[in-house]
């Protein structure tokens, strides 16, 4: 997160966009994102070729299959590590929205938010993942973007969203850092 932050902070401050610099600042986080489905299927697929010689032509079949199967197991413990996810919402106008969603409901929220605003298009990115056992709060996660992006416009800042996630005196007492923008 840290790294994404400062790449969206960066680039505001440069007079670019928060999602560009988020974006770059987070790439290689982003690569670890996939990391448990891409070493399941790659397993699945060592485990299955191996155990599949004796299948003759259907040797590939079983080898996709627990590459797929495999896959998905290591992608569900990988999900039940994180509490949720802060994510980036860009219209096709270039608009930017901050929001959370646990991990499960993350791309039924994406769909929601799409259903909300029928006539947009929208780009989401995932700008963080909470780990469940940091004892890092979503909310604080989401306020730390906001705030690192400039704030809602309701404020004067450029995010679409309508508010900050939390006051100044909760988010310092859980441990939030970001100043306002």
């Amino acid at each position: 997160m840290r790294n994404a932050v400062i790449g969206g902070v960066a680039s505001v401050a440069g007079g670019g966009k928060f999602a560009n610099g988020a974006i770059t600042g987070a790439f290689g986080y982003m690569f670890n994102a996939a990391t448990g489905r891409f070493i399941g299927h790659g397993l699945g697929l060592i485990i299955g070729g191996v155990g599949g010689i004796e299948t003759g032509p259907a040797d590939i079949l079983v080898a996709m299959a627990f590459g797929h199967a495999l896959g998905e197991i290591f992608s569900r413990i990988e999900d039940s590590i994180y509490d949720g996810i802060i994510y980036l919402r860009t219209d096709s106008a270039g608009g930017e929205y901050v929001g959370q969603a646990s991990v499960d409901r993350y791309p039924d929220r994406q769909m929601e938010e799409q259903r909300a605003n029928p006539t947009k298009t929208f780009k989401f990115e995932v700008l963080e993942t909470v780990p469940g056992n940091s004892g890092r709060s979503l909310d604080v996660a989401e306020e730390d973007w906001i705030r690192a992006g400039g704030g809602p416009q309701t404020d004067g800042g450029p995010l679409q969203n309508r508010r900050y996630q939390m006051n100044d005196a909760d988010y310092r007492k859980a441990g939030g850092t970001v100043n306002y923008p």
